[in-house]
């Protein structure tokens, strides 16, 4: 008899084993240098696609698997987006919150050609992979003074992940915090 065995191994690999939890570990510290590193490389004319690169070429350097596979139909995705301005609105395959245009409409991954302008918003949302284990960030910077609607979106948004992270706690249900 076949029968679909997803829902007990999903329920088993929720809780991590140790060598699990090192990979995760190892899979962010890739995104802490990551992070750190960017502000050093903004300027005005640079490309999303630069930048790009760069978070590339700082993970890799740590190890990064290059490939980011999750479990979702058909999915297997590159780093994650890089946006500036309105380019982070973009649709595209990826079901993420952050668009993004790339270079062709045919490859939609990272970055595209649109060039820094000081006081855009700049969003970075990728993940560290590490052994095949994910970890997942996002962070907004900015060349300049952003405009008051963006610092008033942002706080908006930094207080709601406050909240997220005082619900996110073992035993609590993420279908419940969801809701």
């Amino acid at each position: 008899r076949i029968v679909d065995s997803s829902a007990p191994l999903r329920k088993a690999r929720s809780v991590k084993t140790d060598f699990e939890v090192e990979n995760i570990r190892r899979a962010a510290a890739m995104l802490d240098e990551a992070f750190i590193d960017i502000p050093t490389q903004l300027r005005e004319g640079l490309c999303e696609f630069e930048l790009s690169a760069r978070i590339e070429y700082v993970m890799r350097m740590l190890g990064h698997q290059g490939l980011a596979r999750v479990r979702r139909f058909n999915l297997e995705m590159f780093y994650g987006a890089v946006a500036f301005g309105d380019t982070s609105a973009y649709p595209h395959s990826f079901d993420g919150p952050v668009g993004v245009r790339g270079l062709y409409p045919a490859v939609q991954a990272m970055g595209g050609d649109k060039a820094l302008v000081p006081g855009e918003p700049i969003m970075v949302d990728v993940v560290g992979g590490h052994g095949g284990y994910l970890a997942d960030g996002s962070r907004a910077y900015s060349l300049g003074e952003p405009s008051r609607k963006v610092q008033e979106t942002h706080a908006f948004l930094l207080d709601l992940n406050g909240w997220l992270e005082e619900q996110i706690k073992p035993g609590n249900i993420p279908s419940e915090i969801y809701a």
